[in-house]
């Protein structure tokens, strides 16, 4: 996954007036403007450049002068993203039902593929789940991008919106709290899943620098990266 710099990796030539294309793109900035399901995957996350005049279930949006900015990366392996042009959303069809002037023209939201395997993080970078992720949030999204479709296989999902707090386990005889750690733990299911990926992510990072060290290309640049982190916005 692209964030990792491995050691003898090269940093690639940014070009800002280049057109995102079809393949591994971070897009920043989003408006979320659905989640459906909203607590179980597989699910849908859609997601507007309110910048373009947008229509979502229905609905003319606001629109608004939001900096969306786009990084597109040649593989998923790549440390370094070319910041490109965003791609235009796709045109939303407009029917008599929609509350929209039948002359405009409008947009529709991207849409983020989301499974059991895309992770998805609170603005501090902690674990979320995909409840904690509502309409109006804004979000950075990285994947696979298919232009044609206007939609992408989300790898990241980032809800900048949502600022973690501090660690709180809470048991029915103790309480017990870090504030070095932004994840928010209680006894439930999500709380436990959030808690799951957390050490996942963690233990992902150690056998990343375990295979490292054992061929001996442990470099300062190495640590100095954020593992499963698409790039420098995350």
């Amino acid at each position: 996954m692209a964030g990792f710099v491995a050691a003898g990796s090269s940093v690639l030539a940014q070009n800002t007036t280049a057109a995102a294309t079809s393949g591994y793109l971070q897009i920043d900035d989003l408006t979320v403007t659905g989640v459906f399901p909203s607590s179980t995957t597989p699910a849908q996350i859609f997601a507007a450049d309110l910048s373009y005049p947008t229509m979502a279930n229905g609905t003319a949006m606001a629109t608004t002068t939001a900096a969306v900015t786009c990084q597109q990366f040649v593989t998923d392996s790549s440390p370094v993203g070319i910041p490109v042009t965003c791609p235009v959303p796709l045109i939303a069809p407009v029917t008599t039902t929609t509350t929209a002037t039948s002359s405009s023209v409008y947009y529709s939201p991207y849409t983020l593929e989301i499974d059991a395997a895309t992770q998805l993080l609170l603005a501090g970078r902690a674990p979320a789940v995909l409840g904690n992720i509502t309409p109006g949030d804004i979000v950075n999204v990285y994947g696979y991008f298919d232009a044609a479709n206007g939609t992408m296989n989300a790898e990241i999902v980032r809800d900048l919106s949502k600022p973690a707090g501090p660690l709180t386990i809470t048991s029915s005889s103790s309480t017990s709290t870090s504030s070095s750690t932004a994840i928010a733990v209680a006894t439930s299911s999500a709380a436990i899943a959030q808690l799951q990926a957390y050490i996942g992510q963690l233990a992902s990072v150690v056998a990343e620098l375990q295979v490292e060290i054992a061929t001996g290309t442990l470099t300062a640049s190495s640590t100095a990266s954020a593992p499963m982190i698409p790039a420098t916005a995350y």
